[in-house]
């Protein structure tokens, strides 16, 4: 990680520290996840057909908090599953956490489903995120202002978005008479 900060100046410093610190957290939530047994489900709806709750999201939830409070034990929490805590004397730092992002296809045995961990500011400006995905083997990270990654097999690639001057698909209906 700290090739991918480096040069970037002192007042990174924070940054790095969340992100090392979310990469910890999402680290302990698939460590849940990788365990993944059908017999240990669990599964429940949470408030309608199809969003479901397990006990790997309880689990996986109840991981990376742990993780966050012992790491940045002056910060708030919000978790999907346990929702909002708040330390007394808390930091501008506010850390969102779904632990099992993709119940659905966890349940289905789907290998789209990951640890998501985020941190944003007092005004709500994301400031780093990690998504761990322990089934694709890939761990995607970002960091305010400095861009997107993606680790897999130990090496770090850097993310990029469509080229510039890139035509976009148009949206506007196709006639029948035009095709």
């Amino acid at each position: 990680m700290d090739r991918v900060l480096e040069g970037l100046g002192p007042d990174t410093s924070e940054l790095e520290e969340l992100l090392e610190t979310a990469f910890h957290a999402a680290a302990a939530g698939a460590a849940v996840l990788e365990k993944r047994d059908e017999s240990e489900f669990d599964a429940v709806n949470k408030t309608s057909a199809g969003d479901w709750v397990t006990a790997f999201d309880v689990a996986a939830e109840k991981a990376v908090v742990d993780v966050l409070r012992s790491e940045r034990p002056w910060d708030a929490i919000t978790g999907e599953e346990s929702g909002t805590h708040v330390p007394e004397n808390r930091s501008p730092v506010r850390w969102s956490v779904d632990p099992l992002d993709g119940t659905t296809n966890f349940i289905r045995d789907i290998v789209y489903y990951a640890t998501s961990v985020g941190a944003c500011d007092e005004n709500g400006n994301w400031l780093v995120g990690v998504v761990h995905a322990p089934a694709l083997g890939r761990i995607y990270y970002a960091v305010r202002g400095m861009g997107a990654w993606v680790r897999r097999d130990g090496k770090d690639k850097r993310l990029t978005g469509p080229l510039p001057g890139r035509k976009v698909p148009s949206t506007e209906p196709v006639s029948p008479t035009t095709r």
